[in-house]
């Protein structure tokens, strides 16, 4: 229903009541990670939803946790009917109903509408009928329990728009039990609208800026939450402002001052980006989302005698109005800028408006800011400038704005600019608390009021870190070179030669050095959301056009869907993935198309400011595109089901590869070839996954062709370390190993800066790291306490446990770089043996970036090719070992990791270096499985049993995991000497029993 005029009807209303102070109380914050919307429990406590964790918490009245409740589909909304059952608006865009027990029951039906956002959610202690906002859609929704266990819609009322009745992303409703009325808080409208119960509107109050005699006041900046309390006064929580304020029954702020009952800060009840207010029990429960918490306040309230009254009619003048009024007196702005009238100190809120007033021909007097008594290109060049979007031809030359229409430049796209009133004001001379939004706490606030818990103000989450979420934002930019800010002269400084100076130029050493676009957007060299984020700039996405990409950055690259034609993240200042082309291998043999290999390159985002950490980075194998961790199969084929048994190859289709994969989901082989992943025929069939059978035309057959006797495998524990998009979907399925928040992304991304740390949502003592301080292994081993080395041994961990002990041909070997599992020294096969790890698994100093991310040489060839981000200890290049940084903590005067041995440990009657000695005893072990009939093979299985005696080969199994354990561990020995001086001699005793060992020096205790 929407009513663009006022409706008189008779209605009693209250006469103002006064409120007390709001009063802190205490702060509940244990089990939240996101607080987005609260409702009371019928013992008197509260539910708190956290939409990115998919859960709602429930707390006693104390405030103590009670217990969390997990929402598959994420739990955005909620409230309690008086039978205790518990309603949840969801992510899926459905509100399922749940017992008290939090049993699921069923979902309200909304037919014959569709719900597209549903948010917050409140029951009518009257008539028990359930209120919503529907955020997508814009309108409000009633629901009846028509019969039991059904909900179906009673009524619906507002669309899309700015007049009354209408909503511009409506977020939060809460109804007045005094007055009978439904309240709303019509957030892109920057006003709260009142209705009664049937959908007729009664007022509206609020405004953007509160404009004052002497200044200005972000006053319904971003209106999240809305409660009543039992006088019928309403507190609305600003999650731009980081307030909360009070507001009579007709609309008036009850602090003549315009002063907030709450106001922004990180200390104990103060707020940062509030989402949602409760009142219960005399408390004043708010939703601190972007604090990880709820502040709980003591209030009261004095009611008086309720009056008639006939109206509706809107709340009194408002200061603001007054002050717009004033506009006919001129002033002139100190700063020398044009003037402007008197009590309007800033622009409209859309260029745009300047450019209809001109088309129609008309003259408004508030718009003509140089006073020339005529609205021309000149006034509109003003606002522009002032509000420093877009130009002035963007302006003119883009029609006016619908909402099938499209702006015809990136500064006016959506979702940033918006095809509504206000849409550059959203962001433009909005004073995002505190300071300004050119502060970079103001900004932070600006950008995360939308970028909020869930749907709540945005369905791009940005959690909270520990501190400013959580990139430090006083992190010294370094300009792009490694000693410091680029002075004026370097700046300007033309390139001479090739590469030089290496800072600024490339190639033949043309062009000169400037300041990266980063570096332009640094709050006083500080870090804050646009330094990084460009909200003008939506990057041009490509289309897959016949298997190749057309337009967008990856332009002429072979393709399999959209997707890979375009960034995976948008509004960058720099592209963060680039892209590289070159044919794929297994086995040795080119696979018979080529992919696209997706990474953070040096320079880019990180590297902008992080320069020597990405040339330390660049030179490593987690860089290297062609690395065989990166090309050994198509992590991003479909839910990556491979050909692990006989029959061809794994690529989609056979033949001369031309054949193509439509989807991932439907792999039909449409081109040439004959279609391998599924059907055998002519490639009519289509898979169906996770099981990958045919269900079309063709003969069904598991995955692979020839004899059909392939397997499918999801490859899940290849793809978290051999993929960078997987690596960043096995981290979120942390604490307990059980999937929860992962999306399963496809492509072949190595392991760049972006894919161990995360910057929005991570504890700065973690050093934002995705896995930090505790890791599950793939063999169920829990590690806590091991800092940074948790992200190391999340991949660097052997991936399987001690072999079957079976006496088959077949055997297992340990996955290869295990120096994680090797330094805490776990799963060898010990032989009943008590083997003895040194120092660097005991001592708590010490983990895997301890050693591996020393500092390297400061001077000399060597400078940036050991120790940091290159997490070498020796470049093999020039021979050089980074020993005295990384090993000189306790071992004094150490040029080589190849340290003095503690005594003879393979027996040869010498003392040499630990590697020395542990290259020593896996030439004895090697030679005694070699005598037991074992063969060594140059590829997978790797050993050959046959000629192994049955009786002896579950001896010869596990002496060969020892084997490969201090083999693949890749150092011989010196991450923990002892364990893997134990395993080779224990192996060794028993491969020659009864043969005594040789004169060694132990390091293992007898059964």
């Amino acid at each position: 229903m929407v009513m663009e005029s006022f409706v008189a009807i008779a209605l009693a209303t209250a006469v103002v009541g006064q409120t007390s102070n709001v009063t802190y109380q205490s702060t509940i914050s244990t089990g939240l990670a996101y607080p987005a919307r609260l409702a009371p429990t019928p013992g008197g406590g509260t539910y708190v939803t956290d939409p990115p964790m998919k859960l709602f918490a429930e707390y006693d009245a104390a405030g103590v946790l009670v217990g969390t409740h997990a929402i598959a589909e994420g739990a955005i909304g909620i409230a309690v009917h008086t039978d205790g059952r518990i309603f949840i608006s969801r992510n899926d865009g459905t509100i399922g109903v749940y017992s008290a027990a939090f049993a699921f029951l069923y979902k309200v039906d909304p037919a014959p509408l569709t719900l597209t956002g549903p948010n917050d959610l409140a029951f009518s202690s009257a008539s028990n009928e359930l209120y919503t906002v529907d955020s997508g859609s814009n309108r409000v929704l009633v629901f009846v329990e028509s019969a039991p266990a059904t909900w179906t819609l009673a009524r619906s009322w507002g669309m899309e728009g700015p007049g009354l009745g209408q909503f511009e992303s409506p977020q939060a409703i809460a109804i007045d039990p005094v007055l009978d009325r439904v309240v709303v808080t019509d957030v892109d409208n920057f006003r709260v609208q009142v209705f009664n119960t049937t959908g007729i509107f009664f007022f509206k109050f609020g405004y953007r800026i509160m404009y004052l005699p002497a200044t200005e006041v972000a006053w319904f900046a971003r209106s999240e939450g809305l409660a009543v309390d039992a006088c019928g006064n309403y507190y609305v929580a600003d999650a731009l402002m980081g307030t909360v304020r009070a507001f009579s029954s007709a609309g008036k702020e009850l602090n003549t001052l315009h002063t907030p009952s709450v106001g922004y800060g990180t200390g104990a009840g103060q707020l940062r980006v509030p989402c949602d207010i409760m009142i219960n029990s005399g408390k004043l429960y708010v939703a601190d989302t972007n604090n990880g918490e709820v502040q709980v306040y003591g209030v009261t309230c004095t009611g008086a005698s309720a009056t008639a009254a006939t109206g509706p009619s809107e709340p009194q003048e408002t200061d603001g109005r007054a002050a717009k009024e004033q506009w006919k007196r001129v002033v002139d702005r100190s700063d020398g800028s044009a003037p402007v009238r008197a009590g309007v100190p800033q622009m409209p809120d859309n260029p745009a408006e300047i450019v209809a007033v001109m088309n129609a021909g008309e003259f408004r007097e508030d718009l003509d800011f140089n006073r020339d008594r005529v609205i021309n290109v000149d006034d509109l060049e003003i606002a522009v400038t002032r509000f420093g979007a877009g130009t002035v031809e963007d302006f003119l030359n883009d029609v006016p704005q619908v909402a099938s229409q499209v702006a015809t430049h990136d500064a006016l796209v959506p979702p940033h600019i918006t095809d509504i009133a206000n849409r550059c004001g959203r962001c433009h001379s909005m004073d995002g608390a505190p300071g300004g939004m050119l502060t970079a706490l103001g900004q932070e606030n600006l950008c995360q009021s939308c970028h909020s818990a869930g749907k709540i103000a945005g369905s791009a989450s940005i959690g909270a870190g520990s501190l400013e979420n959580s990139h430090p934002w006083d992190e010294a930019a370094d300009a792009g070179v490694s000693n410091g800010p680029l002075t004026g002269a370097q700046r300007n400084a033309a390139c001479t030669g090739p590469g030089t100076p290496w800072e600024c130029c490339t190639g033949a050493g043309t062009g000169t050095c400037v300041n990266s676009d980063l570096l332009l957007h640094l709050d006083s060299g500080k870090i804050r959301c646009g330094t990084c984020h460009d909200p003008h700039e939506n990057r041009p996405v490509g289309a897959c056009v016949s298997g190749v990409c057309e337009a967008g950055p990856f332009n002429g690259s072979v393709c399999k869907n959209n997707s890979e034609c375009a960034p995976k993240v948008k509004f960058m200042r720099e592209e963060i993935y680039h892209g590289e082309d070159h044919m794929a291998s297994q086995g040795g043999t080119p696979t018979n198309y080529a992919r696209k290999r997706m990474t953070v390159m040096d320079p880019t985002l990180c590297g902008e400011c992080h320069m020597d950490i990405a040339a330390e980075w660049s030179t490593i194998g987690h860089a290297d595109t062609q690395a065989d961790p990166w090309s050994h199969y198509d992590w991003s084929m479909g839910n990556n089901w491979l050909c692990t048994g006989p029959g061809t190859p794994y690529a989609y289709c056979t033949g001369d590869g031309a054949g193509t994969a439509a989807s991932a989901s439907a792999a039909v082989c449409t081109g040439a070839g004959t279609p391998l992943a599924c059907c055998t025929g002519n490639g009519t069939g289509t898979c169906t996954l996770p099981q990958a059978m045919c269900t079309g035309a063709g003969v069904p057959e598991p995955c692979c062709s020839g004899p059909g006797a392939g397997s499918c495998s999801d490859r899940a524990t290849c793809r978290q370390c051999h993929s960078g998009n997987g690596f960043i979907d096995y981290s979120r399925d942390y604490p307990d190993g059980t999937v929860v928040n992962s999306t399963h992304r496809g492509s072949l991304r190595v392991i760049d800066c972006l894919v161990c740390h995360a910057t929005h949502g991570e504890s700065q003592d973690g050093k934002l790291l995705r896995i930090y301080d505790t890791v599950r292994l793939p063999t169920g081993q829990v590690f806590s306490g091991v800092g940074a080395g948790a992200t190391c041994m999340a991949c660097h961990n052997g991936r399987t446990g001690p072999p079957v002990q079976n006496t088959t041909p077949s055997l297992s070997t340990p996955h290869y770089l295990l120096g994680g599992v090797m330094l805490e020294g776990v799963n060898g096969v010990t032989f009943g043996y008590t083997l003895q790890s040194s120092n660097h698994t005991t001592n708590p100093a010490i983990d895997c970036t301890t050693c591996h991310m020393a500092p390297g040489p400061t001077s000399g060839p060597e400078v940036g090719k050991v120790g940091g981000h290159s997490f070498r200890l020796k470049d093999h290049e020039s021979g050089f070992e980074n020993a005295a940084n990384a090993c000189g903590g306790c071992h004094t005067g150490l040029t080589t990791v190849n340290r003095p041995a503690g005594g003879d440990y393979d027996g040869d009657g010498a003392v040499e270096g630990v590697q020395d000695e542990v290259s020593g005893l896996l030439a004895s072990v090697l030679a005694q499985l070699q005598a037991k009939g074992a063969i060594q093979l140059s590829g997978h299985p790797y050993w050959d049993l046959n000629a192994v005696l049955v009786a002896d080969r579950i001896l010869v199994k596990n002496a060969i995991w020892n084997w490969e354990f201090v083999d693949n561990s890749g150092d011989l020995g010196v991450k923990n000497t002892g364990y893997a001086v134990g395993l080779l001699q224990v192996s060794y005793i028993k491969l020659t029993e009864p043969t005594p060992p040789p004169a060694w020096s132990p390091r293992y205790t007898a059964p």
